[in-house]
């Protein structure tokens, strides 16, 4: 299915905040939190090989009162043809099928608990089988309780800036068009859909906290995305799809050391679908660096430039928000003043494209 990209966005922004998930997109920063903030008041059958059971106190933190630690034993034989944007034409051998529906999030309640969970640090089949459903699902849309489509919410924690790319198959033979998003817990990070004729799509984000706060992964078919609230939708067990994901290690881009008046540059190009490049340098606790991203290629390219806190070796998503199709970006550092000179940013495209046009510099400033 085909939709402008401002359309996806702004339409995934209201659907998944009507569940309580997601607050919006950009300029937020996450709660503080002192453990995980899934929700799981019994034993998660899913896919998890540790143990998750902090208690989180922040405003989107729900407390976990069981064990999440069931043991997964399958080999990702998935073929892998780059770091990037690998090519996979099946699906991974001894994926986790899903054992239990997505629970629906019914006007009042806070969150819609997470249909699996899964820990970055784990080994294993790193990939959940589900199927987008056929049922209507009440939820809460703009102040009304609405009939939907199937929304399969999941939740991820990790190595703090551990770099992942999720990755969406439709499954062989599904007649489902999968979309994701990806969120901190305040606001959309990353978004991707399915190209038109093709079977997988992916994003690249980072892993930001240092206390097992949760992100969350939202996947549901393009057709009910699109036609929320009023219908009609899509799904059945021919709508299967796999959500897989793959580590990587931290590798920024180093630009070296900022000081007053000095300026740093550099340039890249988002030329594959889901990419997320980072970038690092050094500079006084009391600068405040100004960051600037021109697009120099296509003027389709929808950049996000995202500065990010770095303090305590956490690298969480401070103010993001999306470009229109080839404007520039401006963005500064909140968190000038902390005990630490290491400054790092990324940039990514709004709606998860990729294009070998879509090229982009910078230039980092300081008073």
């Amino acid at each position: 299915m085909k939709m402008s990209t401002r359309q996806l966005l702004r339409v995934l922004v209201v659907s998944l905040a009507a569940l309580g998930l997601f607050a919006g997109c950009g300029d937020e920063d996450p709660p503080a939190s002192t453990g995980n903030n899934g929700t799981n008041n019994g034993t998660n059958n899913e896919t998890n090989n540790g143990t998750n059971n902090g208690t989180n106190n922040g405003t989107n933190n729900p407390t976990n009162n069981g064990t999440n630690n069931p043991t997964n034993n399958g080999t990702n034989n998935g073929t892998n043809n780059g770091t990037n944007n690998p090519t996979n034409n099946g699906t991974t051998a001894g994926a986790t099928p899903e054992t239990q529906d997505f629970a629906d999030c019914v006007a009042g309640c806070l969150h819609a608990e997470p249909k699996g969970a899964f820990d970055l640090r784990d080994e294993g089949a790193r990939a959940f089988h589900a199927t987008i459903d056929g049922e209507l699902h009440v939820i809460e849309y703009d102040g009304n309780n609405v009939e939907a489509g199937d929304l399969d919410v999941y939740s991820f924690i990790g190595e703090p800036r551990t770099v992942v790319d999720l990755i969406l198959r439709k499954r062989p033979g599904s007649l489902a068009d999968p979309v994701m998003s990806i969120s901190n817990g305040t606001g959309t990070v990353a978004f991707a859909f399915t190209p038109d004729g093709e079977s997988e799509t992916r994003h690249r984000v980072i892993y930001p906290f240092v206390n097992d706060l949760n992100m969350f992964v939202a996947v549901e078919d393009a057709v009910n995305f699109v036609n929320l609230p009023v219908g009609p939708y899509v799904g059945g067990d021919d709508y299967g799809y796999e959500l897989a994901w793959e580590t990587h290690p931290f590798e920024p881009t180093e630009l070296g050391t900022l000081t007053a008046g000095q300026t740093l540059t550099s340039s890249g190009t988002l030329a594959t679908r889901g990419e997320m490049h980072f970038f690092r340098f050094s500079a006084d606790p009391a600068i405040a660096p100004t960051l600037t991203v021109n697009v120099n290629g296509n003027a389709d390219l929808e950049i996000v430039a995202a500065p990010l806190n770095a303090y305590g070796n956490q690298a969480t998503y401070t103010s993001f928000g999306c470009a229109d199709g080839g404007a520039n970006l401006t963005r500064g550092w909140t968190n000038v003043g902390m005990a630490t000179d290491e400054r790092l940013f990324a940039i990514w495209e709004c709606n998860g494209n990729g294009d070998p046009g879509f090229t982009y510099s910078i230039t980092v400033t300081a008073p």
